[in-house]
């Protein structure tokens, strides 16, 4: 049961993929498949009137479903060998628009006819759904416009033509209104059902959206500073700043080059992160931003871009950079650090455009850089105008 569940559905999303292109964006997607959805079922429905208007006596009758099935798989071919055009949906909408009412003409009126005109709404509720608001009023017009002539021609017309058993006729009635009912009804459910699955997929993307613009934001901010990180988001394309006094602390391991040509590559790696990272802790806990590390070095600054008084910023770069020796002797036995600090003018930004990186410039950062490379192992070395 199942094996004939899944090849139907296989034949039906066939059917409805007819003249599908790559590039169809999601409305047309669905406009086309909407269109195909009714020409189809029209399709399959119409040779039912054709066989029993032939079981009757009436060919002419039965030639008009039996033309609209033939000119519409002609179309269908075509579009699946051409590519799609708006000649299927105009010759779906003429036909559907005029050929009910020729049949009801041509079985005598609305009465006789069983009301078969009834189907020529659907050109009017195709082209609501599928064109565009002018274009539906248009048609709609002419449906009325057919619906009064026929009612205005409805005596002679079934004067003309030999009725129907009346058991056949209210046949027809109901199979008119229940086929016409089925068919809007299932377009209609369709387009509601593929509305809903669409609404569900935005609703997906913009979560997965603002999942992304979290983790983007949460990355940038792990990069950059907060302050800094905020007013990128707000838009602000140049972020370059002029500080008059701010501490710059650099800290650098000891010996580093013999330690790291005994360390396999994960082991050095593992090796950095761990002291980085209590370095990482440290400055945060004391007010203090880390700018950057190179190689074995780690340099940080406090008074940007969070400024405060030259007193404030070397006592807490002080404090961190006392703390950072504690850390590193605690928890990295055998490893010794460096570490040197300036107060002094400097130069801050954001440069970088794929990366974006902070950074500083300055004799702030030139000074407490030498005072890091003079400086004693296990101390801090502190310029003159570090002092609060």
């Amino acid at each position: 049961m199942q094996a004939i569940i899944n090849r139907i559905s296989s034949l039906l999303d066939r059917g409805l993929s007819i003249g599908a292109a790559d590039d169809d964006g999601e409305d047309v997607r669905l406009r086309k498949r909407g269109l195909l959805m009714v020409v189809w079922g029209v399709v399959l429905l119409a040779p039912i009137w054709s066989v029993v208007y032939l079981a009757l006596g009436r060919p002419l009758s039965a030639a008009i479903p039996g033309t609209y099935v033939v000119i519409s798989l002609i179309s269908l071919a075509m579009v699946a060998r051409r590519g799609w055009s708006d000649g299927l949906r105009s010759s779906q909408v003429i036909l559907i628009l005029f050929l009910p009412a020729l049949l009801m003409w041509s079985l005598g009126g609305f009465v006789l006819g069983s009301a078969v005109i009834i189907w020529a709404f659907l050109a009017t509720l195709g082209a609501l759904v599928f064109s565009s608001r002018r274009e539906a009023m248009t048609i709609f017009g002419v449906f009325v416009a057919l619906v009064l002539l026929s009612g205005v021609f409805d005596a002679r017309l079934s004067e003309a033509v030999e009725p129907l058993p009346g058991a056949v006729v209210r046949m027809f009635f109901v199979l008119n209104i229940v086929a016409v009912s089925v068919v809007a009804f299932a377009t209609l459910l369709w387009f509601i059902f593929q509305r809903d699955r669409a609404r569900a997929a935005v609703r997906t993307a913009l979560e997965e959206l603002d999942v992304e613009r979290a983790r983007s934001e949460a990355l940038l901010r792990r990069i950059l500073p907060d302050r800094v990180a905020l007013r990128l988001k707000d838009g602000e394309r140049v972020i370059a700043d002029r500080y008059e006094a701010v501490t710059v602390l650099f800290a650098d391991i000891v010996d580093f080059t013999p330690v790291a040509a005994g360390l396999a590559p994960d082991a050095l790696v593992g090796f950095l992160d761990g002291i980085f990272s209590d370095m990482d802790e440290v400055t945060a806990e004391h007010g203090v931003v880390r700018i950057k590390t190179i190689g074995d070095a780690y340099m940080a600054v406090a008074g940007a871009p969070d400024v405060m008084p030259a007193a404030d910023g070397a006592r807490a770069a002080t404090r961190a950079a006392l703390a950072m020796l504690e850390r590193v002797r605690d928890n990295h036995r055998g490893a010794s650090i460096r570490i040197g600090l300036h107060t002094g003018p400097a130069v801050a930004g954001v440069i970088g455009q794929r990366t974006l990186a902070y950074d500083l410039w300055g004799d702030a950062v030139n000074v407490a850089s030498r005072m890091e490379s003079h400086g004693v192992p296990g101390s801090v070395q502190l310029s003159p105008r570090t002092s609060w």
